[in-house]
């Protein structure tokens, strides 16, 4: 998981090539498995099924789906608000969970760039499913090896592999 929150505090992590979907799907499982940290998870229910391949999301403390990007980017505008508020309020960055949203740009790639620009402090994150001009766009092969990185402070991991999935391993990972 050390590269996945690596990746996308540089301004947030684009996933590209063969293996997009497989390793949404391994980030996605290592975000909700992991127990090293606390972690959110926000996505609309156009990218869950795309990696679930069904319409139902299993019931996973963390996994929040929104019904559109729209709904979703208004969930993390509001989630910066807050935590900046706990943060004023005396509460160290550490002490929130890491929220990650898990979502194609579309045509709200520049409302996405400023939440997870602007969320970064407060330790929201950005993986995008599509090429992210503004941060780090990885490029990746079916096995989950690193076959290109793109962007300003893209670091040297070409041949790193990140963690891959198929639709049905994810389920049985969440039940």
């Amino acid at each position: 998981m050390g590269y996945t929150v690596a990746l996308a505090a540089l301004h947030g992590l684009g996933l590209t090539g063969p293996g997009t979907d497989a390793v949404a799907r391994g980030l996605l499982g290592e975000l909700l498995a992991e127990g090293g940290i606390a972690v959110q998870v926000a996505m609309t229910q156009t990218d869950a099924a795309r990696l679930l391949g069904t319409r139902e999301k299993p019931r996973v403390e963390g996994w929040e789906v929104f019904a559109n990007r729209q709904e979703l980017l208004t969930h993390l505008q509001v989630e910066i608000v807050r935590r900046r508020g706990q943060r004023d309020g005396g509460a160290a960055a550490e002490d929130l969970p890491w929220l990650f949203a898990i979502t194609s740009p579309g045509d709200a790639a520049e409302a996405l760039h400023e939440v997870v620009d602007g969320g970064a402090e407060d330790l929201i994150m950005g993986i995008v499913l599509g090429e992210w001009p503004y941060g780090i766009t990885c490029t990746v092969d079916d096995d989950g090896h690193i076959t290109g990185l793109v962007g300003a402070g893209a670091p040297s991991w070409v041949g790193r592999r990140l963690p891959t999935l198929t639709t049905t391993e994810l389920t049985w990972l969440m039940l």
